[in-house]
């Protein structure tokens, strides 16, 4: 038998919203080829339990990350230069800041040089924390959630925000060299800070199994980072640090301590949308990077502000054409026969038809099966449509859409490329 094509309208009640039921337990993995006609198959057979997406939390954590532009020292910090000048008579103080001899100091700083210093320390610090937020990496403490967002557009947080430490006070700058001229001096620094990304790992295996109903997305919830410098920089001196079997001397200024810098994390509100994460997009309990607008943490004003109230898709205008649009769909046909109830069929390619979005809008996934009982996973596709189907022959078949719409987009029909033949 030569291929054929079967077109099958989706209209009336055959498109449905995909809701675990008892008519639609399936395997979630593709099947492999067979050619029982009692419907054995080499490929497991057992259904899937579907587990209520309530169970389901999310851990974040954070990752140190390298920044452009900032050369990785020795030690494995961020590097800078921090030069001033200063007048002639501070030539004591300046060479025991660096060397620890005081000898012959009598004469207190000037303040010409704590003013030439603290602007350098300033400019390396300010200069650091830009890049880095410019990036969309946290330099500071701050408060972290997640929530589901339906297709309607309301959304649920099911627990309350965390506080994540990218570091717990101001960093501090070690002076790793230094050379010093009668009126000048210049140091290299560690910033000893790492800037870091966000990621996610779900509490469970979050894949197909999971009934989501109509959830559509997981939100990133974050509020601002807390302030982790002072507003005005104050260097004295220098000073030595013993940080676990680490000895360094760093550049003494008005840091702020762990419980200033954790009371400015905690008290910030201003929760905004970082990202959003298709369910589809889940897979088990792999690591997910969280990966912000471009921009977002240094305009954070323009990211989207949390609410648990609708997004404003939807219109209440009964004259609106777009009056029950779906930003995002996961709908499910009806089992088909495509026109031979009685016969098992090859489908060698299936495609959406209607108006979409063909490059990275929609996913369809194919299911088979003999006896309308249990599904089958044959294969899943991008851009609306799959090909290569011929694993395994079955007398039903449904098919799974599931992806972003736009508005005004729509769906026609299904198209099907078959074969009674497994070749």
């Amino acid at each position: 038998m030569k291929d054929k094509i079967i077109r099958i309208p989706l209209v009336g009640a055959i498109l449905h919203d995909w809701e675990i039921s008892r008519d639609f337990a399936a395997d979630t993995k593709p099947v492999t080829p067979d050619v029982s006609e009692d419907g054995s198959s080499r490929a497991d057979s057992s259904a899937s339990v579907a587990a209520s997406p309530d169970e389901l939390d999310f851990n974040f954590s954070l990752k140190p990350c390298g920044l452009q532009g900032w050369t990785a020292s020795r030690s494995g910090f961020p590097s800078a230069k921090v030069d001033f000048a200063f007048p002639a008579a501070d030539f004591p103080r300046v060479l025991g800041w660096f060397t620890g001899n005081f000898e012959g100091v009598t004469s207190p700083a000037s303040s010409a040089l704590l003013r030439s210093v603290s602007e350098a320390c300033e400019r390396v610090l300010t200069g650091y924390l830009a890049d880095a937020t410019a990036a969309d990496l946290f330099t500071a403490p701050f408060r972290v959630g997640w929530a589901f967002r339906y297709k309607n557009g309301l959304r649920k947080m099911l627990r309350a925000p965390e506080l994540l430490y990218v570091a717990r006070e101001s960093p501090a700058l070690a002076i790793d060299s230094f050379h010093i001229a009668e009126t000048s001096a210049a140091s290299t620094v560690d910033i000893r800070h790492h800037p870091c990304s966000l990621v996610m790992t779900p509490s469970k295996a979050s894949a197909a199994g999971f009934a989501w109903g109509d959830i559509a997305y997981i939100d990133i919830i974050a509020a601002p980072q807390a302030s982790i410098l002072p507003k005005t920089i104050s260097v004295t001196g220098t000073t030595t640090v013993i940080d676990g079997a680490d000895r360094f001397r760093t550049y003494r200024y008005n840091r702020l301590n762990e419980d200033a810098v954790a009371g400015d994390a905690s008290m910030q509100n201003d929760f905004r949308i970082l990202c959003s994460i298709p369910v589809s997009a889940l897979n088990g309990t792999d690591q997910l990077d969280i990966v912000p607008a471009t921009g977002a943490l240094a305009h954070w004003k323009n990211l989207a502000k949390y609410s648990t109230g609708s997004t404003g898709a939807d219109s209440d205008d009964p004259d609106d054409p777009d009056k029950g649009w779906e930003p995002f769909v996961d709908k499910i046909t009806d089992a088909l026969d495509l026109g031979m109830p009685e016969s098992r069929k090859w489908i060698r390619r299936v495609e959406l038809r209607g108006n979409f979005r063909r490059k990275g809008g929609l996913k369809i996934s194919l299911y088979g099966s003999r006896h309308r009982q249990d599904w089958h996973l044959i294969a899943s596709g991008t851009n609306g449509w799959c090909s290569g189907l011929s694993a395994s022959g079955y007398r039903w078949f449904r098919v799974r859409i599931t992806g972003q719409l736009d508005r005004h987009h729509f769906f026609d029909a299904l198209t099907f490329r078959i074969s009674r033949t497994r070749e």
